[in-house]
């Protein structure tokens, strides 16, 4: 990486909105973290405005892991902000129905917003902020942002992680619930000085959804990796002995749950009297984003290759959700397959290193492209292992076939799909890293980028 010469004196502090925040490990946080290690040493000092730990840990159910602040220079600010209310607030089975029902958004941000706004009169006064940046999801934070921008005359840099009005596992509560949370999307996006996403595809999702929001103003800064890229110049499958084991690796969530799936998919005739106003503003299949297709392509390895079953293992350390046990016995291959809970961070690693190749899944949308490239795909490139990709038409699916390290299978496509798998398991072939391609998903790199954004809003 350079050696910062370039680089401006200026220490231009920053509201750094990030409601999920180390020692929390959860998938929203490691974006946050990793701008926030290297904005310093661009001349941004981030003031970052985040939960109490305890109450993190209560709203997000995440594990802890103080290891993850031991990434944090000493020039970041982090104001933590109690939020007593949400974790206070007890209610029986029909009020916490009533609850989700009539919201429109995650309740952090409203629960949490007194506690905060009382606090910032002396953040102001402390740090002199010239601008506030906000990540999303949770969507709520959204508004927090524009309470503190309007009130301060701070302009607003606005990061969105996933979609909002466009992203959903399951459906909305009714068509009004979907429209209000469209105009806070836009109303959001329209206040923004600047708007920054994770892909392309994403960028055009909003612009396409909010007229008046052009893509060209959209910047696109990619999540990444946060490591020397260690590749060679071609990874090595060597032809593997016939009792050789193998094991297939998957490290976080599948964002995939059976019930919103059917009720996202399901048209409204055929649902019970109270779910009939539900609504889906879009048809993404998230039983892509799952394991199933890549199980379903191994059941049919093992069919074709009995003997391969006492030495392929599939291991998912992030989730052993119920249905994902239910999945692999449905398909005859539960005996070959492990769920783990989340781990730490070094569990991770530990992992990651005694695997032989790790899955990637992505999101089908009908008629269009799925717009995530998930972080744990930049994760996956610390080891110079295959990805096996059962990944559909969009982001996920462009950069595994840039980077040169993947298999890409059509999830679709059943008898191929198996037949690339199966090609894996017996080795015999080598893959070549575009490394000029992967070098500019750099956490560091990324991090500049945003520090000039910063830098041109505040001016």
């Amino acid at each position: 990486m350079s050696d910062h010469a370039n680089l401006a004196t200026q220490n231009l502090a920053v509201l750094f909105l990030a409601i999920e925040y180390p020692p929390l490990n959860t998938a929203g946080v490691f974006r946050s973290l990793k701008f926030t290690k290297y904005l310093p040493a661009y001349g941004v000092k981030p003031v970052v405005l985040t939960l109490d730990v305890s109450d993190a840990g209560v709203i997000f159910g995440g594990a802890s892991d103080p290891a993850l602040l031991e990434e944090i220079p000493d020039s970041v600010e982090i104001v933590r902000v109690k939020c007593d209310e949400f974790v206070a607030q007890k209610s029986g089975r029909f009020r916490r129905f009533l609850q989700i029902y009539f919201q429109i958004e995650d309740r952090i941000g409203s629960v949490w917003r007194k506690a905060l706004l009382e606090r910032m009169p002396a953040l102001i006064a402390q740090y002199g902020p010239r601008a506030v940046y906000v990540t999303l999801p949770p969507f709520s934070a959204g508004r927090l942002a524009l309470a503190i921008g309007r009130q301060y005359r701070l302009p607003i840099i606005v990061d969105m992680r996933d979609g909002w009005s466009q992203w959903r596992v399951g459906p909305f509560g009714s068509w009004f619930h979907y429209y209000l949370t469209l105009r806070r999307e836009r109303s959001l996006l329209q206040a923004a000085a600047a708007i920054i996403t994770v892909t392309r595809q994403l960028a055009a999702v909003f612009s396409r959804t909010h007229p008046g929001v052009s893509e060209a103003d959209i910047q696109v800064i990619t999540n990444g990796y946060d490591f020397d890229l260690c590749l060679p110049q071609t990874i090595d499958v060597p032809q593997r002995e016939p009792t050789a084991r193998v094991v297939i690796g998957y490290v976080g969530s599948f964002y995939y749950e059976p019930d919103k799936q059917r009720a996202h998919l399901t048209p409204w005739w055929r649902k019970r009297f109270h779910r009939k106003l539900q609504y889906s503003a879009v048809k993404e299949d998230w039983l892509y984003r799952s394991p199933y297709f890549f199980m379903r392509a191994l059941a049919l390895v093992f069919e074709r290759r009995p003997e391969l079953r006492a030495v392929v293992q599939f291991e998912v350390m992030g989730s052993d959700a119920k249905w994902l046990t239910e999945m692999a016995e449905s398909l005859g291959i539960g005996l070959s397959c492990k769920f783990y809970p989340r781990g730490e961070y070094n569990e991770v690693l530990q992992f990651q290193s005694r695997c032989d190749a790790f899955l990637c899944t992505s999101v089908k949308v009908p008629g269009g492209q799925d717009y995530a490239i998930a972080s744990k795909t930049f994760d996956y490139l610390r080891y110079p292992k295959p990805i096996l990709g059962f990944v559909t038409k969009g982001a996920q699916r462009e950069f595994l076939a840039e980077s040169g390290i993947s298999l890409l299978c059509d999830p679709d496509e059943l008898e191929s799909s198996s037949q690339v798998l199966e090609r894996f398991v017996l080795g015999g072939f080598a893959l070549s890293p575009n490394r000029e391609f992967l070098l500019r998903f750099h956490r560091q790199l990324l991090a500049s980028q945003l520090a000039a954004t910063i830098k041109r809003v505040a001016a």
